[in-house]
């Protein structure tokens, strides 16, 4: 997984097709992304950039640490799919897959907000830390505003930083990003 996941403009309505998360193995993402790309199927796949720190010895024996960058899925276990009903079910034959988490037509919309939303998000962690929290956290409710007018989340203090907390309820999964403390306002 090493390269970043771009996505030109903002995810929206597919026609004859619903946005699904779609639930897979352990590290099978970038697996069953290359099936989606293979079969001309639209999906998003949220990653975020880590620094992965190793450590080798050189001929002489002396010891260095190096640092790498490498994206790992947002939400390990899931991608994002524009499915018809035929691709819904072929989808749930492949080995990479546990199951396609199934939407009501009338929530799709619900789903592409939160996709777009994460997508922001994406885009803010190239540039800033992220921290995932596979729990929910209690918290401020709050809206944002400056450039993150609109956002609704939970605001922390943190030591001189801010972290703001985004709940995707369709994974149950959480997004921390943390900001320097100049950066966010929360609004009561």
């Amino acid at each position: 997984m090493e390269e970043s996941n771009h996505i030109d403009g903002p995810i929206l309505k597919i026609e004859n097709r619903i946005w699904c998360p779609v639930w897979t193995l352990a590290r099978n993402e970038i697996k069953m992304r290359n099936y989606l790309v293979s079969h001309g199927i639209p999906h998003y796949l949220p990653l975020r950039r880590v620094i992965k720190k190793n450590s080798a010895t050189n001929a002489y024996g002396k010891r260095y640490n190096y640092e790498k960058p490498a994206y790992l899925p947002m939400f390990p276990g899931y991608i994002f799919a524009a499915l018809e009903t035929e691709e819904k079910r072929a989808i749930g034959y492949e080995r990479s897959v546990i199951r396609v988490l199934n939407r009501q037509p009338e929530l799709e919309s619900l789903l592409i907000d939160e996709l777009n939303l994460i997508r922001k998000i994406e885009q803010e962690a190239e540039t800033h830390e992220l921290i995932l929290k596979p729990e929910l956290q209690e918290g401020t409710p709050c809206l944002l505003h400056g450039r993150f007018e609109g956002w609704r989340g939970v605001v922390k203090k943190r030591k001189n930083k801010f972290e703001v907390i985004i709940a995707l309820t369709e994974v149950n999964y959480t997004a921390t990003i943390v900001y320097e403390l100049m950066d966010i306002e929360a609004i009561q």
